[in-house]
């Protein structure tokens, strides 16, 4: 009977060792088991040198806060969070983030629907180490899933991939063999061994195949180091026209907001945070006054909004 007890304890003991982790479920979730990751981009190794500055790259970047939170994952998937790490609010009206009980992303969403490239609706499923295995994905263009396999030491070794691209159909799969790690032990060079078949009724009509290497550049924040402020993401409204009014609500209805009694005309070029939007009307922050200018005299050009 002791040697029973003994024994359960040792592998409940074990069970502990192998889930404990270093690093936050956000950074388990991206290959990441040590260190105080800021940022990273995955590129291919033959694209030469990065530019950090250029527009293409700086929306690639993944960013977390010094807690591990995910910040930004690309372009339109942005999170910002209230001063108790509760999700506030992302790069459109109604995004969402959902987290299951052990604090891992379930579900993200843009809240935008139509015929709009920025919409995308993701969800996820995770291995008792904080590694993803199973991610449902869809936005304008396609959809699909993508299954994940590790090995002992939970290192990606592969993916498949079976989308569905506006009536194109097919499957994708991915091996992966890590060649190089930094003093944290996160890889940083990969070779990757890629095939990808075209399907239709089910049979394959094309197959490409290919191999390259991949390269993960990642910056830590330094000892000290405040974490990002992921609300700077958020892309701001631009006034496009002259003597553009502000309202205190959404619609020529409602009362033109003025201060000392004149009209407040926000200047052509100026940007105003971003807070939501209705159908004809941005709700924004301007001077620290929240109002509603008509989307007629601005806009909110996401694809050129420099991210670094």
């Amino acid at each position: 009977m002791k040697q029973f007890i003994a024994m359960a304890a040792m592998a409940i003991s074990s069970t502990l060792c192998a889930v404990a982790q270093n690093v936050s479920e956000d950074l388990l979730m991206h290959e990441f088991d040590n260190g105080p990751v800021k940022r990273y981009v995955t590129l291919r190794a033959d694209s030469g040198d990065p530019v950090y500055d250029q527009n293409d790259l700086n929306t690639m970047w993944i960013y977390f806060d010094t807690n591990g939170t995910l910040l930004r994952d690309g372009l339109y998937r942005v999170f910002v969070y209230d001063q108790n790490g509760r999700y506030v609010r992302g790069q459109f009206n109604d995004a969402t983030m959902q987290r299951n009980e052990r604090g891992q992303i379930s579900s993200v969403a843009s809240g935008i629907m139509g015929v709009h490239d920025e919409y995308y609706e993701d969800s996820y499923t995770y291995n008792q180490y904080g590694r993803i295995v199973s991610e449902d994905f869809g936005s304008i263009a396609s959809g699909g899933s993508i299954s994940y396999k590790y090995d002992a030491d939970n290192n990606l070794i592969g993916c498949h991939w079976e989308y569905d691209a506006e009536g194109n159909i097919g499957e994708i799969d991915f091996k992966y063999d890590i060649t190089r790690r930094d003093k944290y032990g996160n890889w940083t060079m990969r070779t990757v061994d890629r095939k990808e078949k075209e399907l239709e009724d089910g049979k394959v009509i094309s197959e490409n195949k290919d191999s390259y290497v991949e390269r993960r550049i990642i910056e830590y924040y330094a000892p000290g180091e405040k974490s990002v402020n992921s609300a700077r993401f958020i892309v701001p409204v631009t006034v496009t026209g002259t003597n553009v009014r502000l309202r205190l609500g959404p619609s020529t209805k409602h009362e033109v907001y003025t201060k000392g009694g004149k009209t407040v005309y926000p200047p052509k070029g100026a940007k105003l945070k971003y807070l939501g939007e209705t159908e004809e009307f941005y709700h924004v922050e301007y001077n620290g006054v929240q109002a509603y200018i008509s989307k007629q005299f601005t806009e909110r050009n996401v694809v050129n909004f420099l991210m670094n």
